[in-house]
């Protein structure tokens, strides 16, 4: 027997409200967090990180118009934000799975040097880790920052548009050691949109 997405939601929410006499008030449906362990916890969204990044217009090439440029086009982006344990504490991390040459993307993160030495005597990029960390089927670099200096500010809110012009990365802070994250695996969904089965989540 197949029940509707309306059906077993109620069905989910009259179980974990019923009391001990079998009765089963109505009531405003639970959270998915609430139903799972009993109790309501700090939840995090599992969707994608959307952000909206500017990309620079290309200069033009004809005479007439040395001094005419177009707007720069704003792009919607959908990033993973990793849920993982840093090795170490306040570092980065950044997805590099589509990025070829690491060694050029360390060097432009080592860019945001040039001007914190000379204004404050201290590098805001402080390096990467060897080790590659996996998440979703994604690389990620575990980089080292100068907590709350301008680079390590740009990196985790505005993000970067690599030298290429097309390449974007933008660092999420790794979790602290002792933080406890729990995985969760559905099975036996309905069939529905992935909005759908949100609004039910």
């Amino acid at each position: 027997m197949v029940l509707s997405r309306k059906n077993q939601f109620n069905n989910l929410s009259n179980s974990a409200t019923a009391d001990k006499t079998g009765q089963r008030p109505s009531s405003t449906p639970f959270q998915w967090s609430k139903v799972v362990s009993g109790q309501t916890r700090t939840t995090r969204s599992f969707t994608p990180t959307v952000v909206q990044t500017s990309v620079p217009a290309e200069v033009s090439t004809d005479p007439d118009n040395e001094h005419m440029s177009e707007p720069s086009e704003m792009v919607t982006r959908q990033l993973v934000r990793p849920f993982l344990k840093g090795i170490e504490n306040n570092s980065v991390l950044i997805d590099i799975t589509d990025i070829a040459n690491i060694d050029s993307l360390c060097a432009e993160l080592r860019e945001f040097n040039k001007d914190s030495l000379a204004n404050t005597g201290y590098e805001d990029y402080l390096g990467h880790l060897p080790q590659r960390r996996k998440y979703l089927n994604r690389t990620f670099l575990e980089t080292m920052w100068l907590t709350g200096s301008p680079g390590h500010l740009a990196i985790t809110t505005e993000g970067l548009t690599l030298s290429d012009k097309k390449t974007y990365i933008k660092g999420f802070s790794s979790f602290l050691g002792d933080s406890h994250i729990t995985r969760l695996s559905l099975e036996r969904l309905p069939f529905l949109p992935t909005k759908l089965l949100e609004q039910d989540m």
